[in-house]
Parts: C-alpha cells; sequence; structure tokens
C-alpha cells in the first residue's frame, strides 16, 4: 500500500477502519513524478500539435506508442501472456484501449485550441464527477468545500480560455492558411 490516502470505499466494506499506506512517502513522491512527467508530455505533445499536423502527430504517437507498448509487454508480463487467464478481461482492454483512442483525439484537438493549462484545468474537473456520481449513486457525504473548488476550477478555465495564449494565436494558421495547406497536401499525393 503507497499513498497518502485513506481506503475511499470504506462504506462499501462496511469497514469503520482506516487503512493507511506503510510507505506514504513513496506513494507521494511517485504521485508527484507521475503529475510532473504528465506535465511535461502535454507541453510537448500542444508543441507538436501546433507546429505540425494532428494526423502525423497521432500517427507517430501510434507507431512508436504500440512498439513501446508491445516491448514492454513482452518483458514485464511473458508468463501471464502464455496462460489463458488474461482472456476473461478482453472486454475490458478493449473499453481501455477505445477510451485511450478517443482521449488521444480529443486531447490534440483541444491542445490545438485551448493550450495546455486548459486542458490540466479541465482534467481537475474529473474528480469532482467522480464525486457527484459517487453522491447519487452510491450516497457519498461530501463537504461543500468541494463544490466550491469545482466552481473555482471552472472559473479558472474560464477566465484562462477567454484570449489565446499567445503562442497559440501566432503559431496556429488562419482558416484560409489551413484550407490551403490541406488542399496542397491532397494535390501532392495525386
Amino acid at each position: 500500500e503507497v499513498g497518502h490516502q485513506k481506503f475511499p470505499c470504506r462504506h462499501v466494506a462496511k469497514s469503520p477502519v482506516i487503512v493507511l499506506g506503510k510507505n506514504q512517502l513513496v506513494g507521494d513522491m511517485l504521485c508527484l513524478g507521475g503529475a510532473v512527467l504528465f506535465a511535461i508530455v502535454t507541453v510537448l505533445q500542444e508543441l507538436a500539435v501546433k507546429k505540425t499536423d494532428v494526423v502525423e502527430f497521432l500517427g507517430l504517437l501510434g507507431l512508436f506508442g504500440s512498439i513501446v507498448s508491445g516491448l514492454q509487454m513482452v518483458i514485464l508480463e511473458k508468463q501471464e501472456l502464455l496462460t489463458d487467464s488474461w482472456k476473461q478481461y478482453i472486454n475490458i482492454l478493449t473499453t481501455f484501449s477505445i477510451s485511450q483512442f478517443v482521449f488521444c483525439i480529443l486531447s490534440c484537438i483541444f491542445l490545438q485550441n485551448m493550450g495546455t493549462t486548459a486542458l490540466h484545468l479541465s482534467l481537475l474537473s474529473g474528480n469532482f464527477y467522480t464525486l457527484v456520481t459517487g453522491t447519487v449513486l452510491l450516497n457519498y457525504k461530501c463537504h461543500a468545500l468541494y463544490f466550491l473548488s469545482y466552481l473555482l476550477t471552472m472559473i479558472g478555465v474560464y477566465i484562462y480560455v477567454i484570449k489565446p495564449t499567445p503562442f497559440a494565436a501566432q503559431y496556429l494558421p488562419s482558416d484560409s492558411q489551413r484550407t490551403r495547406n490541406i488542399s496542397s497536401r491532397y494535390k501532392n499525393r495525386r
């Protein structure tokens, strides 16, 4: 058990015991490291999406992502692949793959139009939607400050996206230039 969070579903398990991890510092550092790496990746993704073609970026992401994921799977999961036990999870894997596919496409469109900061602010609102679902379906009890934090996050997103970033305004082509680039690309293929 790593991490600093209390057991979130203790009411489901009907357990009054609060479970804390033994290596909380390790969990916190892993969480912070993952957040920093995700921020670096999305900034570089924004740069790539705004400077190159989205289709080219997604194609290269899929190609190299497949190679890296395949190598990781062969190295780390070799024994599990040889057994038949993983076949029961094929629906879950398919759903995850479709979700990742949609997320990659939508995040590229979002990054091209809004930017990395707006994406990160929008992703912060995901916890609120989880809380609302838990409140409605599982009768969670939550503090009113959660709603205040959601409101402040949405105000931050709105303030940020009112005006495009200087990078976006400088490097994004106008609609006529984008149409000209697309039509010239198809003429070159013929």
